[in-house]
């Protein structure tokens, strides 16, 4: 049998296969998501917890909707919403009750195609779900007396110099992707669809945080958001170059 920390691990994995899947895979693996959750005591337990009083239906009718004739998607603000209403929604998915694909071409359409439609899904939706479970549940764990697993070390990080070289690469790439997202929001405020913006600053915020928390995981998705983001905002210059070698250095 397996432990709780071993479990949570496993969902971590499943998520984050879903999330770097084909569309055409997308719902085998939300059901191995699904799995994963069932087979575990603690996964469980949180669920059920978070969805004892949650009413789906209204959250369901506020975060998609329609603005100016195009669908438009918000997360719940309150994290433990979050997990509730991404949950529901990969069960009503699983169950064939929401079709995933008429989801994203509604809800995260994009023009370069179904695959780039699921991968706003991922990004606007399962990340956040995602880390918000991962946060959930190993703060139980720490309730419990168990830690997280202890973060890989860099062999840098055991010279001092190197550490002063890793703190100074981080603050430069912390600060370029800052100046990215004042750009973006500069550029939003000026536009009359300020809101297409919208995505590329959520990408640059995450990708910020996960900098900040040294998350070799989340900072490796956000890029690879980031670079096919850099296709589509083309007004903006993002040197994807000069941010690899300065995430290199720190992750």
């Amino acid at each position: 049998m397996i432990t709780a920390r071993e479990s949570i691990e496993k969902f971590d994995q499943k998520t984050s296969e879903l999330i770097n899947c084909k569309f055409l895979l997308a719902e085998k693996k939300i059901e191995e998501v699904l799995v994963t959750i069932a087979d575990s005591v603690l996964l469980y337990e949180l669920f059920e917890h978070v969805t004892q009083n949650f009413d789906y239906a209204p959250f369901k009718g506020v975060c998609f909707s329609t603005s100016q004739g195009k669908g438009c998607f918000r997360l719940p603000k309150n994290e433990a919403d979050v997990i509730a209403f991404c949950f529901s929604l990969l069960l009503e998915i699983d169950a064939g009750k929401v079709d995933l694909l008429k989801l994203c071409d509604e809800y995260f359409s994009s023009e370069d195609g179904r695959q780039k439609s699921f991968n706003l899904f991922a990004i606007q939706l399962l990340v956040p779900f995602k880390n918000a479970t991962l946060n959930v549940a190993y703060a139980v764990l720490d309730a419990k007396g168990e830690e997280k697993p202890n973060a890989v070390k860099n062999p840098i990080e055991e010279n001092t110099n190197g550490q002063n070289r890793q703190e100074k690469q981080k603050s430069l790439a912390e600060k370029y992707v800052g100046d990215l997202r004042a750009t973006a929001q500069r550029k939003a405020n000026a536009s009359k669809t300020g809101e297409d913006y919208d995505e590329l600053i959520f990408v640059l915020e995450e990708l910020e945080d996960y900098l900040s928390a040294n998350n070799l995981r989340g900072v490796t998705l956000a890029f690879t958001a980031l670079k096919y983001l850099s296709e589509k905002f083309s007004d903006i210059e993002i040197d994807l170059k000069r941010l690899a070698n300065l995430i290199a250095e720190v992750v």
